[in-house]
């Protein structure tokens, strides 16, 4: 399965806008209101579960264990470190 950062996202999305003929288009076809899509665009708001639906992906979030120096908690039952 291929994953995407949202910069990635926003360029399919752009492409998507651009062969609709524009944002409004776009928008109008897939369901959207062309300030959401605008706002998406210029980074203002998170591209929804909907929107990655509607450009062939899922909407996931994954949470990466990093190097903490002040963590507030030890090592969590059944957790991986």
């Amino acid at each position: 399965m291929k994953q995407l950062t949202e910069t990635a996202l926003r360029d399919l999305l752009r492409g998507a806008c651009e062969r609709a003929g524009s944002q409004l288009a776009f928008a109008e076809s897939a369901g959207f209101s062309s300030a959401y899509i605008s706002d998406v665009l210029a980074g203002k708001r998170d591209p929804s579960s909907r929107l990655a639906e509607v450009l062939g992906y899922s909407r996931s979030i994954i949470f990466t264990k990093t190097e903490c120096r002040r963590c507030l908690i030890g090592p969590v039952n059944g957790a991986s470190t």
